[in-house]
């Protein structure tokens, strides 16, 4: 689970997924092969936009692409309920740069 909550990881053997709290219904692409061996750990960084696994003897890095699209739909809700026109306002310049962000990333 990532620290904001928005997102969380599993593996299964040599396998990984991503899942979006924010999005339960968005299928992420399942991760095949990830190690020659099961995935023993994994693990979230701080800021939840990484994710690190281990499984033989190597450590695999990604950028974890749910936390990206769940911060998009966390700032889309946020923008739609601004109680004031500022907010509103800064809600949508953070969507602006979470979409941006979330672009650099293929998801179908």
């Amino acid at each position: 689970m990532s620290p904001s909550g928005k997102s969380f990881a599993i593996s299964a053997n040599r396998h990984l997924r991503l899942y979006s709290t924010e999005e339960p219904t968005k299928s992420f692409e399942l991760i095949l092969d990830v190690h020659d061996k099961p995935i023993s750990r994994l693990r979230m960084s701080p800021c939840g936009k990484m994710l690190g696994s281990c499984g033989d003897r190597y450590i695999r890095i990604f950028h974890n692409v749910a936390e990206f699209y769940g911060e998009v739909g966390s700032l889309k809700t946020a923008a739609r309920c601004a109680p004031d026109e500022a907010r509103r306002r800064r809600f949508e310049e953070q969507l602006q740069e979470a979409e941006q962000n979330l672009s650099r990333f293929p998801i179908p």
